[in-house]
């Protein structure tokens, strides 16, 4: 185990907003320390291409899988010891094939059992990769119940409901949005209204000048977070919490001190120009944007990281180049109240993998490619 001290148990000051009876917000200071740790890969070389975009931690918060999609293998990591204890073998063909599974992310259902993402439908494997046969007619299902024109997509589960699996409901590129429970059982697919999402239509920027055709959407994220069905996007703050017990969707909003709660200009979302794209890219991506919340069993309470990009001045390509960001953190109590936010001036760009383990926020960091974390701590 490696305990880099690079940070220097550096301090970091956020606002804590706390509402009094009579409306109005005290403000407490809260502070972060932070400090830096690397795996023993025991001489191999970990997957690290993807930034960890194919890696989740099992539920008690011990290991870390990560799939490498080239190989394919699964790297398991004990977070305890921060060291690599086995690399499974996965098949791409065959009865155990993962094909292009995982792509979209796993995520780690207890057990020995891991949710590979991906189109047409998701497939649960083991870690030693033998595929379940629990999601083997989900495509068929989902065929059958969606009207002609739609997907059903974004699908997770949760871990305790064997029955259902949730994902949302909608048309290509991106609109109409349902958020769906589709029952296993008896193949019957439930909707639901969520209509915060159709603002994403109004940020979906398709470039077309007869020799490429690109379409920039922004991010959707249906999430299982503490055995909730956590649905966000990277436009608003808003989210919507799918409670299994109520069988009910709850809608939250928030009021936002340091930064807007979502983007607030309008665009074109029909670009031919590539100085135009460039302009409006640049323009919608510095404007505020949100990643999903990540669960703190230990302090009963959720954290959310949202962030404001900087580009460079000039115009070099359709793409302007990223040079930095404004990051910035945000914490809800368990009934997603939102009781602090503040700024990460530390932190200069998008946060990437991230999760929690015991109290501490961990936070992937490639360096000199080995894998690290750095972690926050409130104090």
């Amino acid at each position: 185990m490696k305990i880099l001290l690079l940070a220097i148990t550096t301090m970091i000051v956020i606002s804590s907003c706390h509402t009094n009876p009579e409306g109005n917000k005290d403000l407490n200071q809260l502070s972060f320390f932070m400090d830096t740790v690397m795996v023993d890969s025991k001489g191999e070389f970990l997957f690290l291409n993807w930034e960890l975009s194919t890696a989740c931690v099992s539920k008690d918060g011990k290991t870390l899988y990560n799939l490498n999609i080239q190989e394919p293998s699964l790297e398991i990591i004990d977070l305890n010891n921060l060291q690599l204890i086995a690399k499974q073998i996965f098949d791409k063909e065959g009865p155990n094939g993962i094909g292009n599974k995982g792509r979209g992310g796993i995520v780690h259902l207890g057990e020995d059992a891991l949710f590979f993402k991906g189109w047409p439908s998701p497939e649960i494997f083991n870690s030693e990769g033998k595929k379940s046969v629990s999601l083997k007619n989900l495509t068929d299902i989902k065929t059958k119940v969606t009207d002609t024109g739609k997907n059903f997509m974004y699908e997770t589960i949760i871990p305790t409901d064997s029955e259902n699996v949730f994902g949302l409901i909608n048309e290509f590129p991106g609109k109409n949005f349902e958020f769906g429970r589709l029952n296993l059982l008896d193949s019957t697919l439930y909707s639901y209204p969520v209509s915060t999402l159709e603002k994403l239509e109004g940020y979906t920027i398709t470039y077309d000048d007869g020799q490429i055709y690109d379409v920039n959407s922004p991010n959707i994220y249906v999430e299982n977070i503490n055995q909730y069905v956590v649905v966000s996007s990277s436009i608003s703050s808003e989210l919507y919490v799918y409670k299994p017990e109520s069988d009910s969707l709850h809608h939250y909003t928030y009021a936002y001190n340091l930064t807007k709660s979502e983007k607030e200009n309008r665009y074109p979302t029909e670009i031919s120009d590539p100085k135009e794209f460039h302009n409006v890219f640049k323009s919608l991506n510095s404007e505020v944007s949100f990643l999903p919340p990540i669960w703190d069993k230990e302090n009963n309470q959720y954290y959310r990281f949202h962030y404001e990009m900087i580009f460079e001045d000039d115009f070099s390509e359709r793409y302007p180049k990223k040079t930095g960001a404004k990051v910035y953190l945000s914490l809800y109590d368990q009934d997603f109240r939102l009781k602090a936010e503040g700024e990460l001036p530390q932190f200069q760009d998008i946060p990437g993998f991230h999760f929690v383990k015991n109290g501490k926020i961990w936070m992937f960091e490639n360096m000199d490619d080995e894998m690290s974390f750095v972690r926050l701590i409130l104090n």
